[in-house]
């Protein structure tokens, strides 16, 4: 409850601040609009002051409640003398809809509080390690040379981004200013933070089409409208929070920029393009990317009303130049880096989608015409037909009434036309140039716009339950959507989930309190996720960190520092002292200088390597173990290591000293064998844990060829455990891959046949590199994408464009190691008889079988034989399915000892095999001559289905 109450609280600030601004200020307004604009333009204010005195040195944290109370008091002494009216009747439908925004978009808060982590995108942790730097640091203050090159505080790596390489940081010093006012911790405060936000873009979307009292129905038709527009919720809950706030200070600019009349007197006309500048100029801080739409809406608006004969210029250039003014002397040398950015941000996605690269075809394929107004979620995949076609054409039809109504209101010099316009209309060219990024961007961008223009269209001309009723129809249309993405965000694995489980399982409070318990002063950091990397960077702040798989870090600074360096480059446009690029350059290179090439011979011919890079730099010679922790993830995050916890487990990580942990792999990013997060994806050795739709409550991850693994602490010559799937290939072959680990030497896995195993390699002696130990897991074979079936509307364009852009050789479910004593002493079933159920026990070695029980040509089990157990019974089915006439010789082996042989027809089928008892685990395999294909869609070989295997 207090995470929603500090959403309320921020929402209430901001419209206080907000009102007593627009109340000075602003003259000849109607009184619902200011009401509407006011939280934008106290949001506005806000980051202004935070920026300014960051700007001058000083922390966030030493005034940000300071500058809070200060600005509250300032506030409340401005409405005491200006009295705005305060209509509540008129006011309460509006505020009807934004507590229904809030609880239908923030009710997780209510179960999760503080600790809800929506998506876990990996931007919503740069914007909390860049809100804590600035809670710490002044703006331009170099890093600590040595907290820097020891990562003690990651969050020192966005210097370069903010100071150096000059990229927006309004959102961060917001979320910098509510973590000082709260004491929270970033990740615990962004959310309450966001949807904040998310209530100021409801209003003030209201407020770009209250142009009149006429208009008081339309402006809650269109909030009404943006609580349950699906893509304005996903932007939200995706964390994209310098998104939100750009949108919510655009639509706020573009209120008070947008207006045909202006003040009667010269300090009223000054004092409301001083409004204006102050909220552009915030805009420039948090979002300049949306300036160029901006700036081109206006332009086209301002000709039309000059056309119409509505704007009377000479004032309006007056206005404009004051604008200009008051935000080139408020934002002056961000400004100029801003220009900068919008040039190199200009690239960022504009190039052509590839058919297997793509990783936002969302709005190039004719899906996205129904994601676009909510009728299909993004990340749920395709519906069946007819529903899939009809919300296709539903959606198109929409988009073709949207475009009509814009081009209507543009003509009568509609604000919110005029914007929408100018939106589709770059819509329009980046899907014709198939810039699958920008689309996916821009449909965001566009609700607000998309929204206002057919509100707009509609309801002046229609009563009021005429108008409502379309509204009414969007709205009931776009809810399950927006549930779908409000269920998601709690945390279930899957979509665009980043972080399973993270919400439900308290993470973040978790992590800090470990971070107040733990000893250790140095940590190794093992995870494949880099926002789980960023977590513990931020929640374990101020021990010495590394994190062996991959620089996540190290890749800020050098993003951005040569981002710096291309700008100095063109000195007609930068502001960046010269000094301060020398020192930015100077510390990278020293924080690169703890990485050094290394190379892992994959004892193949012809000779083949990993080239990846080993950190060494995190623990000082002489060290002792027990001064150094590992904090590794859990069972929910990752399919390496499960074997080392029980079986069920739901813990999301687990910390240890480095002298308790044995036989502990982690993963390494390398040329050969990559990270999903920004790897080639045909390179990429693990995705993301998702759903086993195989095992009820399991989870998996889908695994291309190549792995490179570090060893801590191997014993001698372990063995390593695959547990893999191929049942979900969809190729209608299934195939194991005839993987093999690669040490010392190449030994290759027992994996005949296909559906899924479990299997352990022979003992196999790790290469030691650098004074580590590292293995190899060589699938033996490339992988392959799903195969994709598009049907009705969906084959209209896009066809070379893939939703499930992956290349995999198989799913794993487990990547172990342990020792060879480990091994000897599994306790291996007697029988399986209970699929998938018996398949998950962990003692148990088989392959060849596919979980739900049917088996192909070639199978086996390790099982233990009981004492006065000497009867080995099969017991199954062959399916009659195209061939009446289908036979098959079935051969029964016990440890490599053929003991029956029987040709099997349609129908059940029994084998009896007499087997002498000797004590420990005994190898049955079952091999057919042939095997038949189970009905379409399915297509898996399979000879029949199995009941029961064992003594």
């Amino acid at each position: 409850m207090a995470a929603l109450a500090l959403g309320i609280g921020l929402f209430l600030y901001w419209l206080l601040l907000g009102l007593a601004l627009v109340s000075v200020l602003h003259s000849r307004r109607n009184v619902l609009q200011s009401w509407l604009l006011a939280p934008a333009v106290g949001a506005a204010a806000v980051v202004l002051c935070v920026y300014w005195l960051n700007r001058c040195g000083v922390p966030v944290g030493r005034f940000g409640p300071a500058l809070a109370i200060v600005l509250f008091l300032a506030a409340g002494a401005a409405l005491v003398r200006v009295r705005p009216v305060f209509p509540i009747r008129r006011l309460a439908p509006f505020g009807v809809v934004l507590l229904f925004a809030l609880l239908l978009i923030g009710r997780p808060m209510l179960q999760f509080g503080f600790d809800w982590v929506s998506y876990g995108n990996d931007d919503m942790t740069n914007y909390v390690m860049g809100a804590t730097r600035a809670l710490h640091h002044g703006f331009t203050d170099p890093p600590d040379r040595e907290a820097l090159l020891l990562n003690r505080d990651v969050t020192l790596h966005f210097w370069f981004m903010h100071a150096v390489a000059g990229i927006r940081a309004g959102a961060d010093l917001t979320l910098a200013w509510v973590m000082s006012c709260t004491g929270l911790n970033g990740l615990q405060a962004f959310m309450p933070v966001i949807v904040a936000l998310h209530l100021v873009l409801v209003g003030v979307s209201g407020a770009l089409v209250f142009t009149g009292r006429w208009r008081r129905l339309a402006a809650w038709l269109v909030c009404l409208w943006m609580s349950c527009s699906a893509l304005t919720v996903l932007g939200t809950l995706y964390q994209l929070i310098g998104q939100v706030f750009g949108m919510v200070l655009l639509l706020g600019a573009a209120v008070l920029l947008f207006r045909a009349r202006f003040a009667g007197s010269p300090a009223a006309l000054l004092r409301e393009s001083v409004l204006t500048g102050l909220v552009l100029s915030a805009l420039i801080l948090v979002y300049p990317e949306l300036l160029p739409f901006l700036a081109l809406a206006f332009g086209l608006w301002v000709v039309i009303g000059l056309a119409r004969r509505r704007l009377d210029l000479a004032r309006g250039l007056r206005s404009w130049c004051w604008t200009g003014f008051t935000a080139a002397l408020v934002v002056n040398r961000p400004g100029v880096i801003a220009i900068d950015f919008l040039r190199q941000q200009a690239g960022v996605g504009l190039e052509r989608a590839a058919a297997t690269e793509s990783l936002f075809p969302f709005y190039l394929i004719p899906s996205g015409l129904a994601n676009l107004w909510g009728f299909l979620p993004l990340d749920q995949g395709s519906a069946p037909e007819p529903w899939l076609s009809a919300a296709i054409l539903a959606g198109g039809v929409a988009l073709l009434a949207a475009t009509l109504a814009m081009a209507w209101g543009t003509a009568r010099a509609e604000p919110v036309s005029a914007l929408g316009l100018v939106f589709t209309g770059m819509g329009y060219y980046f899907f014709a140039q198939r810039l699958d990024f920008a689309t996916f961007k821009l449909a965001m961008y566009l609700q607000p716009f998309l929204i206002g223009s057919m509100v707009v269209a509609w309801a002046r001309p229609l009563p009021r339950l005429a108008a409502a009723a379309p509204v009414i129809v969007f709205c009931l249309a776009g809810l399950p959507a927006v549930d779908h993405y409000v269920d998601r965000s709690r945390g279930q694995p899957g979509g665009l989930v980043e972080v399973p489980y993270a919400s439900s399982s308290h993470m973040i409070s978790a992590l800090l309190r470990a971070s107040a318990q733990l000893p250790q002063p140095y940590v190794i950091a093992d995870t494949l996720n880099v926002v789980i990397s960023k977590f513990h960077g931020i929640c374990l702040r101020g021990r010495v960190f590394s994190w062996p798989a991959n620089d996540y870090m190290g890749q800020i600074a050098s993003a951005f520092t040569a981002r710096a360096l291309d700008r100095f480059q063109t000195a007609w446009i930068t502001s960046l002292p010269q000094e301060m690029l020398v020192r930015a350059g100077r510390l990278l290179r020293e924080c690169r200088g703890d990485w050094v090439p290394r190379s892992f011979d994959l004892r193949q011919d012809p000779p083949r390597a990993f080239q990846f890079y080993q950190d060494v730099g995190l623990i000082p010679p002489g060290y002792d173990p027990k001064s150094v922790a590992v904090i590794s993830d859990g069972p929910p995050q990752t399919v390496l290591n499960r074997r080392s916890f029980p079986p069920g487990n739901r813990d999301n990580y687990r910390i240890a000293p480095l002298s308790t942990v044995s036989n502990h792999l982690i993963f390494i990013n390398s040329d050969l064998g990559q990270g999903y997060y920004q790897g080639i994806r045909s390179l990429v050795s693990l995705f993301q844990v998702e759903p086993d739709p195989m095992i009820p409550g399991a989870s998996m991850a889908g695994a291309g060829r190549y792995m490179l693994l570090e060893v801590l602490n191997p014993a001698a010559s372990p063995r390593l455990a695959l547990n893999l799937t191929s049942s979900l290939k969809g190729d209608a072959a299934n195939l194991l891959p005839p993987a093999q680990v690669v040490g010392e030497t190449r030994v290759p896995f027992p994996l005949p046949s296909r559906g899924s195993a479990r299997v352990f390699s022979p003992p196999v002696v790790p290469q030691k590199i650098g004074g580590r130990y590292y293995l190899a897991l060589d699938m033996g074979v490339g992988g392959t994408p799903f195969p994709q079936r598009r049907t009705g509307l969906m084959r209209l364009y896009g066809l070379d464009l893939r939703l499930d852009t992956r290349t995999l050789v198989a799913f794993a479910r487990d990547i172990s190691l342990l020792s060879d004593e480990q091994y000897r002493s599994l306790r291996a079933p007697a029988r399986v008889a209970a699929f998938p159920r018996d398949l998950t026990d962990q003692d148990l070695e088989y392959a060849g079988i596919y979980e739900d029980g049917w088996i192909s040509e070639q199978a086996y089990f390790q099982l233990s034989q009981p004492p006065g157990r000497s009867l080995l019974t099969i017991r199954g089915v062959v399916p009659r399915i195209d061939d009446p006439d289908f036979s098959c010789e079935a051969r029964v082996l016990v440890d490599g000892r053929e003991l029956l042989k029987q040709t099997l027809r349609p129908g059940d089928f029994e084998l009896l095999a007499a087997v002498p008892f000797r004590p420990g685990r005994r190898r049955v395999d079952l091999l057919f001559s042939r095997f038949q294909r189970l009905p379409a869609p399915d297509n898996r070989p399979a000879v029949g289905r199995l009941f029961v295997a064992g003594f």
